[in-house]
C-alpha cells in the first residue's frame, strides 16, 4: 500500500529495472523509431503520371496604358476605368452633400441647412444608386463583347 507523501519532503526519483519509461502522453519516443524505415513514397512501379490536366490560358490581355493608345479599338480601357470611376463617383456625391448641407447652415437660415440635411440624403442615396446602374450596365455591355468575342473566336476553331 501507498502512503501520500510529504510535500515538504524532496521526492527521490523513480528508477526502472527494465530501460523504459512508463507510457503516457509526453513518453519519449524510442532510439531508432524516430524516422520511418522503409522507403520513401516513391510511386507505384509501371506507371508514371501524364501531363496536369490545366485549362488554355485565354490571350493575354494588353496594359492600360496599351489600351489608352490602341487607335484599331480592338482593346477597350473602360472596364479598367469601372472601378476608379464608381469610387471617384462616391466621393464626389459624398462630397457635394456635405457641401450642400454646410452651406446651407453656413446661409444665415437654418431651416436651409435643415432642409438640406434632410432632402439631399435621398437625393444622395438616389445618386449612388442611379451611378451604379449605369456603370453595371457598362459592365454588361463589355462582358457581352468579351463573350461574343469567345463564341467567334471558338466557331472559327472547328
Amino acid at each position: 500500500m501507498t502512503y501520500p507523501q510529504d510535500p515538504a519532503q524532496p521526492q527521490q526519483p523513480q528508477q526502472y529495472t527494465d530501460g523504459q519509461q512508463p507510457s503516457g502522453y509526453y513518453q519519449q519516443p524510442q532510439p531508432g523509431t524516430e524516422y520511418p524505415t522503409g522507403a520513401y513514397n516513391a510511386p507505384p512501379t509501371g506507371q508514371f503520371g501524364g501531363p496536369a490536366n490545366y485549362a488554355a490560358a485565354g490571350p493575354a490581355q494588353p496594359s492600360f496604358i496599351a489600351s489608352l493608345f490602341d487607335f484599331s479599338f480592338r482593346s477597350f480601357a473602360t472596364p479598367t476605368l469601372l472601378q476608379i470611376t464608381y469610387v471617384v463617383s462616391l466621393v464626389m456625391i459624398g462630397l457635394s452633400y456635405l457641401v450642400m448641407v454646410i452651406l446651407g447652415f453656413a446661409s444665415g437660415f437654418p431651416v436651409f441647412g435643415l432642409a438640406f440635411l434632410l432632402m439631399g440624403a435621398p437625393g444622395a442615396a438616389l445618386s449612388v444608386l442611379f451611378t451604379r446602374m449605369f456603370l453595371e450596365y457598362l459592365a454588361v455591355v463589355f462582358r457581352i463583347n468579351d463573350n461574343i468575342a469567345e463564341i467567334n473566336t471558338r466557331g472559327k476553331g472547328m
